[in-house]
């Protein structure tokens, strides 16, 4: 079904690989894989790498939770036939082989499974570099920004749509776009007035981690007349001490994880003013998920925020 056109040897290394697996493959899939790639619909991974694809997917295995999640959104779900073990959304994908995590795939289990490609994200190459020499198409999504999640989701959609001449009326990829873009203009109208203008840190783990002005949460924090408090000098997620909070002192605290006790009970951090007037959110597992990866459900991960803000008392 793949044919992957900036390689020279691919068609070598296919054959290598179909005689390898034989017994899994078998015949008609292999034929069906080295088919003709005259109508081929062109995919390009964020290596800038370029697929040519004859048909839909039919057998996809995703390494990346937020890939995970975009595939079932467009109503694909049924195609996966095994993901990393992060992912946990939707219900369905609890029933699919979990394969381990980036580090620790079990690459006996993935070959079993069939896949006509595997996607995955670029933090590790060595296990891309590792599929590809056994001759599976696998194609690299990281996005950074909401742009280039957009972007992800067009070419997965066409990995798992049908062409546009089969179509009738938008694609489903356009009316999932389209419905999250509205979530977020929708989330700007809905933040409080007292709020606007409002000094806010975000941290993204226990660690201190924190989104700055520069990360993907950053750029989505800004139209909401948010205030970051974490520059983007510092990188995406730098990670902060104690001791620079209490400096900087933020209208608002998001923490993406659930603390062991109460914030006004530690030492140095109940000092925070947004601590002692209870401006804190504290957002559950499934909040963070939605907001943490970078996918179609980051705007309700961002109305989690909003409905949070929401609920404090005015300053």
């Amino acid at each position: 079904m793949f044919g992957f056109s900036q390689h020279p040897s691919w068609t070598l290394r296919l054959g290598a690989f179909a005689l390898w697996v034989s017994g899994l493959v078998g015949l008609t899939a292999l034929t069906a894989l080295m088919g003709s790639l005259g109508h081929a619909r062109v995919i390009h991974d964020d290596r800038g790498l370029t697929f040519n694809l004859v048909s839909p997917a039919k057998r996809i295995v995703s390494l990346y939770p937020s890939l995970t999640e975009s595939i079932c959104l467009l109503n694909a779900c049924d195609r996966l036939v095994g993901v990393d073990r992060s992912s946990n959304w939707p219900e369905w994908v609890q029933s699919v082989p979990h394969l381990g995590g980036l580090w620790d795939t079990s690459l006996e289990d993935l070959v079993r499974a069939q896949p006509d490609v595997v996607l995955m994200s670029a933090s590790n190459a060595k296990l891309t570099a590792k599929l590809e020499a056994l001759g599976l198409p696998v194609l690299v999504f990281q996005p950074q920004t909401l742009e280039q999640m957009k972007h992800t989701l067009r070419e997965l959609a066409h990995l798992v749509e049908p062409s546009k001449a089969e179509q009738q009326g938008q694609e489903p990829v356009e009316r999932l776009i389209d419905s999250m873009d509205s979530d977020l203009r929708n989330l700007r109208i809905q933040m409080p007035k007292w709020s606007m203008g409002k000094s806010i840190y975000l941290e993204v783990g226990a660690g201190g981690y924190a989104a700055s002005e520069s990360s993907y949460i950053g750029r989505l924090l800004e139209p909401l007349s948010l205030v970051n408090v974490v520059p983007q000098a510092l990188g995406e997620f730098p990670r902060m001490d104690r001791e620079w909070l209490l400096r900087q002192s933020p209208d608002i605290i998001v923490l993406t994880h659930m603390e062991d006790k109460p914030l006004k009970t530690k030492p140095g951090v109940r000092l925070l003013r947004a601590v002692s007037e209870e401006r804190v959110c504290m957002l559950n597992q499934e909040q963070s998920d939605r907001l943490l990866r970078l996918g179609p459900r980051v705007a309700l991960g961002l109305r989690a925020v909003v409905d949070c803000i929401q609920k404090m008392r005015p300053m």
